[in-house]
């Protein structure tokens, strides 16, 4: 129901089927959930270039991913370029959801992300944490 691709930075979640319904957001959280667990991952993209139709529920599932991913410092990105996906999306979403047009764009904005964390955490270093006076 849901494809999987790993690297080192970053995990690629894709429905298998153009229309994303309830039962493989079912699958997608599992698997969300033991990549988090077990293995630590914090930044999701997920492609839903090919998908046309996508309920409600798989919206709600985004948010969780998001929070998840903004707890630990993690980035989620969506690869999105149908309308309809994007205005279901928008509209039921609690968050102001990331929604890029391919997945180089997503990859590249995840290396961003881990990049710019890497800064501020060697500037906290460098200069000590606000609270530190």
């Amino acid at each position: 129901m849901i494809s999987i691709t790993k690297t080192e930075e970053y995990v690629i979640l894709k429905p298998e089927s153009s229309d994303f319904s309830d039962a493989a957001a079912s699958a997608m959280e599992k698997s969300v959930a033991g990549l988090y667990s077990s293995e630590g991952r914090i930044h999701y993209i997920i492609d839903l270039n090919d998908t046309t139709t996508l309920s409600e529920s798989v919206v709600k599932l985004f948010d969780k991913i998001q929070k998840i991913a903004k707890r630990e410092a993690g980035l989620l990105v969506t690869v999105v370029n149908n309308d309809s996906v994007m205005d279901v999306m928008a509209d039921n979403s609690e968050f102001e959801l990331l929604m890029l047009s391919s997945v180089d764009e997503a990859i590249e904005a995840v290396y961003m992300h881990v990049q710019d964390n890497e800064e501020e955490d060697e500037e906290e270093d460098e200069f000590g944490e606000e609270n530190d006076y």
